[in-house]
C-alpha cells in the first residue's frame, strides 16, 4: 500500500506541449489494450495506467474489441465493463488510498490530438480534495499529463495487481 506522500514518486508532470500525439488512421487504443503492460485483462477487457494521466494511478478500462459507442455493448457487456471499473477503483482505495476516485466515460467522437473515439473509462483517484481536484481541473490536459518512469509504472502496476480484488479473475 502506498502512503499518499509516494503517490507521485517516480511521475513527472509532462507540459501540454510535450504530450505524445494519437496518430491518425488505425486506432491507437486497440493497439495500446493489446500490450503486454496490464494491470487487468480478461477475454473482453483490459485495464492499464492511462497513458495521458490526470493523476498518479489514472487507470483506462477498456473493451478489448473495437467499440466506438457505449450501446454497441449490449447491456450485459455495458455493465460488466462497469464491473471492472468498480474492481479498478476498488484497487486503486486499497493500494493508493485517495480521497475519492472519479469514473467517467470519455473519448471523442473522432480521432484527436491525444484522445480517440475508443468506448473506455477514466477511473481516477483524487488525493487532495482542494479546487484542483474539482473534476473541471482533472479532465483536462491544461496543466499537462503525468507521465512515469519505469520503475514507477511496475510500482503501480504491481501494487493494483496486488490489490485487485479477490472476487474477480486474476488480474494480467
Amino acid at each position: 500500500m502506498l502512503a499518499p506522500r509516494d503517490v507521485w514518486s517516480g511521475t513527472e508532470r509532462l507540459e501540454p506541449g510535450a504530450l505524445p500525439r494519437v496518430s491518425e488512421g488505425e486506432c491507437p487504443a486497440c493497439t495500446w489494450w493489446n500490450r503486454g503492460d496490464a494491470i487487468y485483462r480478461d477475454a473482453e477487457f483490459v485495464v492499464h495506467l492511462a497513458t495521458f494521466a490526470a493523476r498518479p494511478g489514472h487507470l483506462w478500462v477498456a473493451p478489448r474489441n473495437h467499440v466506438t459507442r457505449h450501446t454497441e455493448l449490449s447491456r450485459t457487456a455495458w455493465l460488466a465493463l462497469q464491473g471492472v471499473a468498480h474492481d479498478a477503483l476498488t484497487a486503486l482505495e486499497a493500494y493508493a488510498r485517495p480521497a475519492r476516485v472519479y469514473v467517467a466515460a470519455l473519448g471523442s467522437v473522432a480521432p484527436l490530438e491525444r484522445t480517440f473515439p475508443h468506448v473506455h473509462l477514466h477511473v481516477v483517484p483524487i488525493y487532495d480534495g482542494g479546487e484542483g481536484d474539482r473534476p473541471s481541473e482533472v479532465f483536462t490536459w491544461k496543466h499537462g499529463v503525468v507521465g512515469y518512469d519505469e520503475p514507477a509504472a511496475t510500482r503501480w502496476r504491481e501494487g493494483l495487481q496486488a490489490a485487485w480484488p479477490a472476487s474477480t479473475c486474476a488480474p494480467a
